[in-house]
């Protein structure tokens, strides 16, 4: 029996819907749940400081400041409300691999089996 070309499509379309629902709703799950960051509180972080960033700067050089920056941003990305915004990207950026796997690679696939 043979695969028809719609019905690899469907698929593929039907689990980009099932990623986008279940990767959207969790996102939306871990925002409404994530603490907000009191106003009054201020987190003192060493990293923050100048002398720090100036032994940093002696010791490493400039790249040691950078990868130390670059390590603080992504650090962030996995708490509160921006593993929310993380979680939602990561799902759209996935929604749109499958979305062009559905689009571009089934249709030459299913072109080159007809034949």
């Amino acid at each position: 029996m043979p695969v028809n070309f719609l019905d690899n499509q469907k698929r593929l379309y039907w689990i980009m819907a099932i990623v986008l629902l279940a990767g959207l709703g969790i996102s939306a799950v871990v925002y409404f749940n994530a603490e907000s960051p009191d106003a009054d509180s201020y987190e003192f972080r060493p990293e923050d400081s100048r002398m720090f960033r100036h032994n940093l700067e002696v010791y490493g050089g400039k790249i040691s400041l950078a990868v130390s920056d670059f390590t603080v941003w992504f650090s962030e990305l996995w708490h509160g409300r921006q593993l929310a915004y993380t979680i939602a990207f990561i799902t759209l950026a996935v929604c749109l691999l499958i979305f062009l796997a559905a689009r571009y690679l089934v249709i030459e696939h299913d072109l080159d089996r007809t034949e």
